[in-house]
């Protein structure tokens, strides 16, 4: 309420200052009015001094006394030799200046009206929509970004209005980004405590058998045996975790370096030549010695250990694994094919999420080798994807794209 009575003071002075410039206009062109009123008096007695210079004297007192706005009368020239016609004339023109000069300030006045009451619109819309932007920005510091004022014409406070809007929807983007990453986190520490829990179970259970003092060395050593595995896998647990948070904080920049290919391969098959010895496997590469190819080899290395890794574990004894590369001016592109069980048509749309375990995993996987692998190749400008039959095998296709422009 105190915002209107404002708004109704601020235009009523506005209107007195605008009728009273009105009015001091009129009372200039009525002063004008009236000396040329008596000008008109004054010419028309001058022209009867010259037929009647006897007459000055009482044409002068005539004057003095008639200083107002008023007519002397058709019939006291008429007295005087003045025709009528003339009066008339005379009359008739100055009553048309008088007409005009009437018009022009009844439309001076309506035009200074109207744009009083232009302005008072004008004022009253700014700060309707100023108060609008204020209850918008309450909204927006309070959490709430649900409401839209973005507009279409060009004026300053739309313009406003617009970049407030552009900031919500990035407000807005951010709150839904932080709540999905949430539930990511939860998810995430979920699982871990799930993949954390089975290994310490064992443990737990193996810790008590020793305690028996019964049990002869040969099943101590045993007992022994499997708790060391057990610790193993909680290593390669905490290792592979800490390596995705890495991943997925951005605190890990790759830094790519031009390595030959055959490099990059013969480090990945390093750690997992003695299994797949084990397993009397296979491995054969094809492709180009010197093909080159520009990416950060630690981390590829990494992604290429699980992808060979989820290939050995998937083939049976004797099996084979060929790892193809190609060179190309767009991109270098490599095929890890195995003749192993392959992956079933259910689980072949999730093999690459987090945690995911398929029908044929290993009972002792955890589920984020393969995520692993995707997440450092698409942070490289790679892509991966991947075929698969039951029965007949699996081929992951990777193809590091490379800066042309």
């Amino acid at each position: 309420m105190k915002n209107k009575y404002k708004k109704v003071i601020l235009f009523s002075v506005l209107c007195i200052l605008l009728l009273g410039m009105v009015y001091r206009v009129g009372v200039g062109i009525h002063a004008r009015y009236k000396q040329e009123f008596i000008n008109q008096e004054q010419l028309l007695i001058g022209h009867i001094l010259e037929n009647h210079p006897e007459l000055e004297e009482e044409m002068i007192e005539i004057l003095l006394n008639n200083t107002k706005e008023e007519d002397l009368g058709k019939s006291f020239f008429e007295a005087y030799g003045i025709d009528l016609e003339s009066y008339d004339n005379i009359h008739s023109i100055f009553a048309l200046k008088k007409y005009t000069i009437q018009k022009i300030v009844i439309t001076y006045t309506l035009i200074i009206l109207l744009f009083a009451c232009f302005l008072f619109y004008h004022i009253t819309k700014k700060h309707r929509e100023i108060k609008q932007i204020t209850h918008y920005l309450n909204h927006i510091l309070s959490g709430d970004y649900s409401l839209e004022i973005h507009e279409y014409d060009e004026s300053e406070i739309n313009s406003l209005k617009n970049d407030i809007y552009k900031i919500t929807v990035l407000l807005r983007e951010q709150e839904d980004y932080s709540k999905s990453e949430k539930k990511h986190l939860e998810s995430v520490l979920s699982d871990i405590s799930h993949q954390l829990k089975t290994p310490l179970t064992s443990m737990y259970v193996i810790n008590d058998i020793l305690e028996n003092d019964a049990i002869d060395s040969n099943k101590k050593k045993e007992m022994l045996y499997k708790n060391k595995n057990q610790l193993k896998r909680i290593e390669w647990l905490v290792s592979s975790l800490l390596k995705l948070s890495r991943l997925d904080s951005g605190v890990v920049v790759m830094q790519p370096k031009s390595v030959f290919v055959n490099t990059l391969l013969e480090q990945a098959l390093e750690p997992l030549r003695i299994p797949i010895e084990l397993k009397e496997q296979t491995v054969e590469i094809i492709g180009d010695d010197d093909t080159l190819i520009e990416v950060d080899l630690a981390w590829t290395v990494e992604a290429f250990v699980n992808l060979i890794k989820n290939a050995h574990e998937h083939t049976s004894s004797n099996g084979k694994i060929v790892i193809r590369y190609r060179d190309n001016p767009i991109y270098v592109e490599f095929q890890i094919e195995d003749n192993g069980e392959g992956i079933s048509v259910n689980d072949l749309p999730h093999i690459f999420e987090r945690f995911y375990k398929g029908a044929t995993s290993n009972k002792d996987s955890i589920g984020i080798g393969l995520n692993m692998a995707k997440t450092i190749i698409q942070k490289q400008n790679g892509m991966i994807t991947v075929s698969s039959k039951e029965k007949e095998g699996t081929t992951f296709t990777i193809k590091f794209y490379k800066n042309i422009l």
